[in-house]
């Protein structure tokens, strides 16, 4: 594990929930929950752990990746519709977003994760204060 050989400890985790970009975008275990789970003290990939990622999938298929975040509902009228579309678009976004930010992240270079943030809210702080409430 390029973790080990870095000389990291453990991370720390207490659940399966590690939001780095792998455990995001596949719904997977990640190399932070192996690396708890081997060299940690609470073991996170228990059998029912597994038997749930499993479930996931058996229920779902392929189709868990491709709209985890929307739920259309039926008979829209043309404002419902173009509403739920806006809506489908900020969700859009945000998840490009936020991946953009677990990859750099990841790269575990405190600089370039500061850097991206500092972008990030140079960008977001005008458009936010324009909006009236």
């Amino acid at each position: 594990m390029d973790r080990i050989e870095k000389g990291k400890g453990t991370p720390g985790l207490t659940s399966l929930n590690c939001y780095y970009l792998f455990r995001n975008r596949y719904l997977l275990p990640c190399k932070h929950i192996f690396h708890e789970h081997i060299y940690g003290t609470i073991k996170l990939l228990t059998v029912d752990a597994w038997k749930g990622f499993q479930e996931m999938f058996e229920e779902s298929g392929y189709e868990i990746y491709e709209g985890r975040e929307s739920v259309v509902g039926f008979a829209q009228t043309g404002p419902q519709k173009e509403a739920e579309d806006r809506r489908l678009t900020v969700v859009e976004l945000t998840e490009r977003v936020r991946d953009k930010y677990w990859s750099v992240e990841e790269i575990e270079d405190v600089k370039k994760t500061e850097a991206f943030i500092s972008m990030l809210e140079t960008s977001l702080n005008p458009i936010i204060s324009k909006i009236d409430k």
